[in-house]
Formats: C-alpha cells, structure tokens, sequence
C-alpha cells in the first residue's frame, strides 16, 4: 500500500514537495473536523493513463505519490458518454443501457433512470451535491433546461468546451465567451472553489468534469506551445502535443483546488476513457486495446483493501464512495467497493463496446481478449507482450476457448446488434 508517511502528510493537507506545501484555509480547517468525509470525484476527458507524470501532471502526479494509486483500472465501455454513464451508476452498459454518445443507444436521452446515482446516494444522506462541468454527451446546455435528480448545484457545459460556450444551471443560461478567464478548466476550477467555500457545516460530494484534454483540445493560452515538439512523446503529433497542453491546465486547477480542500476529503482523480495516439494504426478510442481502455485512476484519503495492481472498473467509484462515507445506495450496482472489509479481488473485468465494429471480451490481469462483431478475435499476453503486438487466438487455441466463454458470460446482453 502507500507510505504511511506521505499518507499522513496527505490527512495533514500537506503536498509533496514538487508542488510545495498545500496549505489549508481557515474555513477549511474547520470542516476537516466533521464526522462525514467529503468526497470529491475529478475527471478529465479522454486522457492517457500513462501521461499522468511529474512532468506532463506535476500536481496530480505529487499528490498521487500519497494516494492509492491503481495500475490496472479499466473502463470496460472505453467512450466518454458510457463511461461517464458507469460512474455514476456503478453499472456495466449492458445494464444501464448507454452504450454510445449519440443515436438510440447514446447521449443524455439514452440515460432513462438518473434517479439511482451516486449523487442521489448522497443528497439522500444530507450532503450538499455539485456537478461542475461536462455532464453527458448530448446534453445541450443552450437548450436543455433539465436538472437530474441528486444535484444542489449544477452547472453543465458541452463536451469539448473551451471557449465561447454555454452553460446551464437551475437560475438558466449563462455564456461564456473568448476571453482567459472564461477558459472551461479556469471556469470550471473557480466554480469548484465557490461550492467548497459555501459548503458551510454541511459534507459536500462534488463531481468535477473536466472537459479537457477531449480532442480537438484547446489548450489555455498560458499552455500553448508547452509541449509541442516535446521528444518524449509529441515530436510531428499536433494532437498528441495539443492534448497535453490542455490537460496541462486541468493539473494547474487541481492544485489550486488542493489548497482548498478540507483535511477529511475522499479525493478521486482519472479519466472517462483512455485515447490511441496512432498505435496498431488507431486514432481515437472505442477500443479494446489497452491505449483506450486503461485509465488513471487515484483515491486520495481512505485506507483502501484493494491493492495498487488489482483489476479495478469505473463501475467500483459509487459502491465505493458511498462505503466509505457511510452512505446507503438507493438501489444496487455492477461494481465493488475497494474499501469493503470483505473485498475480494475480481479476476477479470469485461469489455464490450457498440462502436462501428462492436465487441465482447474480457480484460484479465495478465490477458486480454475481444471478439468482434464480424468475427474477427484479439487475444495478447499482457505480461510478455504488452504492447499488444502479438495476437495469440491462433497459437493457443485452448486459451482463447477459456477467455471466449469468460467473455460470454460477462458480456451479457452483448451489445444491440452484436451476435456470437
């Protein structure tokens, strides 16, 4: 587990030293004496797990130094509005039904019961609620005027916002234009701020949607340029270069929210989906590969049973979050607390996607498989191959019989069309 050291610094409100010292407010520091955690859930958009870095993420990478952090977090629907769909509900898409960002299967109007959310389980139990951000794809602030259930404070804008955009709150409409200060992840920090200094006595659970790094990114113009040609990673790559930069931004306002923070916050920091920068000739996500489906994923507070290298899902956040708090579901999920005393670790975690070619599979720890809708199967051995250069369905065909009828019973229903 994590040194108990840097632990206790973290309960202190204290952060490593590659960002210095974080310290709490006044107001803060009296909230850090309440019985009730707060709990707070950062999530950038479309970012790669493996550039969460002391050089490309200063601050989350400092603070995830003293958090849980997990190496193997897969969201097993690797496109934003599933995804995100999962983390509030703790369910699989072939259980809540959102399985794309648009069409009959996707986007806001495919989400046909927000009443049984992560934040309904904590406005239930007395905590001031907040959904700063980008809620669902799909969800039009310029015209939607709908509130879901669970929320105090709501304040959504569209994916891919970075300038010039709307907002909708419960008081309407509100616009932001081209100027620095109406950047999306300023905005969406100084809003975050706001709802934590006006918490007064209550516990709060805020849900803090980033929409950067989403391609095409827009960086703030403080970061423009920051990486590009970088020759670690961005050298040619516009994209790969542009996305840094703007989730250069998002680490900027995580550690201005750090500072404000009260001592007794769960804090979650990862991503809706990871992104395939060019790899087995692959731009995007909506993918089975370990580029789109393996995300950062950090808990920052809690003791934890679960281990760093455990097989863990974005359905786990709401069983988990509210186990730690204390707090009741209104109904059941797909997911498992990793904070349960009786937590036992999954072996296997499915994957299923309705995408252009859907899929079923199934992710182990050392194992991936996926069997497309035109037949075509995957299956690569993680720890020999992890570049997933190899594909094994030929040369062991008793272990891709194995990982086919795992993913048969996991991915069930499979997705609306698909057929095995």
């Amino acid at each position: 587990m994590v040194n108990a050291v840097l632990k206790r610094a973290w309960r202190l409100g204290v952060a490593s030293a590659v960002v210095g010292a974080l310290v709490m407010a006044p107001h803060a520091q009296a909230q850090a004496r309440r019985s009730h955690p707060n709990v707070v859930i950062v999530l950038a958009d479309d970012q790669r797990w493996d550039k969460v870095t002391a050089k490309y993420m200063p601050n989350v990478y400092a603070w995830s130094q003293g958090a849980e952090s997990f190496t193997n977090a897969i969201v097993p629907d690797a496109l934003c509005c599933p995804s995100r769909t999962s983390i509030l509900t703790g369910d699989y898409s072939h259980t809540m039904g959102v399985w794309s960002n648009h069409g009959d299967y996707g986007g806001f109007y495919a989400f046909k019961d927000d009443r049984h959310t992560v934040a309904v389980d904590f406005q239930n139990a007395g905590y001031r609620t907040a959904m700063i951000g980008k809620y669902l794809n799909d969800y039009e602030p310029r015209s939607n005027t709908y509130v879901p259930p669970g929320w105090t404070r709501w304040f959504a804008m569209r994916t891919g916002a970075y300038y010039d955009y709307d907002v909708r709150t419960k008081r309407g409409k509100r616009h932001y234009g081209t100027a620095a200060g109406d950047y999306s992840s300023r905005v969406i920090e100084h809003q975050a701020e706001r709802f934590v200094a006006n918490s007064g006595a209550k516990p709060f659970f805020m849900y803090l949607a980033f929409t950067a790094p989403h391609r095409l990114a827009i960086p703030d113009r403080r970061d423009v340029g920051r990486f590009t040609g970088d020759p670690d990673c961005c050298a040619g790559w516009d994209t790969r270069s542009s996305m840094l930069n703007a989730a250069y931004g998002v680490d900027r306002s995580f550690g201005q929210l750090m500072k404000v923070l009260p001592a007794n916050t769960i804090v979650v920091y990862m991503s809706d989906n990871g992104f395939l920068w060019g790899e087995h000739g692959l731009q995007g996500k909506a993918s089975p590969y370990e580029e789109s489906t393996r995300v950062p994923l950090i808990i920052g507070g809690p003791d934890l049973m679960a281990a760093p290298g455990d097989i863990v899902a974005n359905v786990d956040l709401r069983p988990t979050l509210t186990d730690l708090a204390g707090v009741s579901m209104v109904n059941g999920a797909d997911g498992i607390s990793l904070g349960a005393a009786d937590y036992v670790p999954r072996d296997a975690v499915v994957l299923e996607s309705l995408s252009k070619n859907p899929y079923c599979g199934v992710r182990e720890k050392n194992w991936l498989y996926a069997r497309f809708g035109d037949g075509t199967e995957l299956m690569f051995d993680l720890a020999g191959d992890y570049a997933e250069n190899d594909n094994l369905v030929a040369a062991q065909p008793a272990k891709a019989d194995a990982l086919r009828s795992e993913a048969k019973q996991l991915c069930s229903p499979p997705p609306p069309g698909y057929s095995w």
